[in-house]
């Protein structure tokens, strides 16, 4: 997506501003702030593998790092998704 988004510039300035025009909607943040939670937890989870790969025996801890993940991407997403659709709330 991004991809033929970005070379709509190719297709001249009106194209690309139209395009750009699209994407600067309220559904269109939200789901970027989906792919960003995605982004988030597959990076912590991530890090929750490397960490039970070199220590075996974190193994037994495996529920609670699960668990630390998913509340770390809760947490970091709250001030990153307010910082993302604040302008495109009512309120905003």
């Amino acid at each position: 997506l991004h991809i033929v988004e970005t070379s709509t510039v190719l297709l001249g300035p009106e194209v690309y501003d139209f395009t750009q025009t699209f994407y600067a909607n309220l559904p269109a943040k939200i789901g970027e702030v989906l792919l960003m939670a995605a982004l988030v937890y597959h990076s912590l989870n991530g890090l929750r593998v490397i960490v039970m790969d070199f220590w075996p025996a974190s193994t037994i801890y495996y529920r609670p790092l699960t668990y630390g993940v998913i509340a770390a991407t809760v947490i970091s997403m709250v001030p990153l998704g307010a910082i993302i659709l604040t302008p495109y709330l009512p309120w905003g």
